[in-house]
C-alpha cells in the first residue's frame, strides 16, 4: 500500500468511532469501512434461517462454515461469488443434500483465462 493512501485511510479512520470495525477494499477497488452479514434464508418463505456477523476485512469465506446447518436440506444453495472456490463446494456436496448455485468470481476467472492464454 502506498504511503499516501495509508495516510488517506488513517485519516478516514479517525472520522470513525466504532474500534470493533475494519476496512475492505471491494471488488470495484472501493473502500468500505465497518461489518458484513452472513444470512441464510428460505426462499419460498423469506424467513431468516441462520445469520452471523464479521468486520468488513473478514473474508465471506469464512463465514460460509457457520450457515452450513442450515442449508442442509436445502434444493439448492444460491450464493455470491465471494463463495466461488473448490473448498466451498465440497463442503455443500459433502455436508448438505443441496445442489451448488454458485456466481462465478471474477478475480479468479480473470486468473484462469491468463493462465490459459499463458500457455498457448
Amino acid at each position: 500500500m502506498c504511503k499516501d493512501h495509508r495516510a488517506q485511510l488513517q485519516r478516514k479512520q479517525h472520522k470513525y468511532t466504532d474500534k470493533n470495525a475494519s476496512w475492505t477494499k471491494t471488488t470495484k477497488d472501493k473502500w468500505e469501512y465497518g461489518y458484513k452479514a452472513h444470512i441464510s434464508c428460505d426462499t419460498e418463505t423469506s424467513l431468516v434461517l441462520h445469520y452471523s456477523f464479521a468486520t468488513a476485512k473478514e473474508h465471506d469465506s469464512l463465514h460460509f462454515k457457520d450457515l452450513t446447518d442450515s442449508v442442509s436440506q436445502s434444493k439448492y444453495t444460491l450464493l455470491d461469488s465471494a463463495y466461488d472456490s473448490e473448498d466451498i463446494y465440497n463442503t455443500i456436496l459433502e455436508k448438505t443434500s443441496a445442489i451448488p448455485v454458485i456466481d462465478i468470481n471474477p478475480i479468479i476467472l480473470k486468473s484462469v483465462m491468463n493462465m490459459c492464454l499463458d500457455t498457448s
